[in-house]
């Protein structure tokens, strides 16, 4: 009974560690941000943190992993929704582009020049290609199967889209943009994809 306490402790206190580590990476960046004021902010002797993480490193990491795992889960949610393909596919991408705008780590370690070439974040990209690709995939699948869409080539219409919206989100990232106006660009987009731009 003392050692499953001594392990929730030690679970929580990793938690508590990594929550405030997020935030202050939130607000300072990576390259500003140092273990001592991890460790102030969660109320942590220094030590403490190194009992957990390696270094500074190793905890941006792991926040990131965190906030990857939380975008999967989203995601899957959506794709395990009983609704149209269209809508789904739709709320797919906008789900993506909110967490995306909340999720500020996650875009440091794939947009920063310092983690451009370690391998966690080679990983990482690789992990979200796969992942992306197969919700896409089996949102178009299942819009076939209910002959609510019309596809020949459906991992050419998943690399489409995918690459649609990654170049838009890149766009956005530059600009800035509040999420609002996003949203309402991505409807507009949508409403091209599934009404097409030919006069009619």
């Amino acid at each position: 009974m003392e050692q499953n306490n001594l392990e929730t402790r030690k679970v929580e206190t990793k938690e508590t560690i990594l929550q405030v580590a997020s935030n202050i990476f939130k607000k300072f960046g990576f390259q500003k941000t140092t273990v001592d004021e991890i460790a102030h902010a969660a109320r942590k002797a220094k030590g403490s943190i190194y009992y957990y993480f390696k270094n500074k490193d190793d905890i941006f990491q792991a926040v990131v992993e965190k906030e990857y795992q939380h975008l999967k889960k989203e995601l899957l949610k959506v794709v395990n929704k009983k609704e149209n393909s269209l809508y789904k596919l739709k709320d797919f991408f906008v789900t993506r582009m909110k967490i995306m705008y909340d999720s500020q780590n996650f875009n440091e370690i794939l947009n920063n020049d310092y983690f451009k070439y370690l391998n966690f974040t080679k990983n990482l990209c690789k992990k979200i290609e796969t992942q992306e690709k197969f919700f896409v995939k089996s949102i178009l699948s299942e819009g076939v199967k209910n002959e609510e869409i019309i596809i020949t080539d459906i991992d050419l219409a998943t690399q489409s889209l995918i690459t649609t919206f990654a170049g838009f989100e890149n766009q956005y990232f530059v600009k800035n943009n509040s999420i609002n106006v996003v949203e309402n660009e991505l409807n507009q987009i949508f409403d091209m994809i599934f009404n097409g731009i030919k006069k009619r």
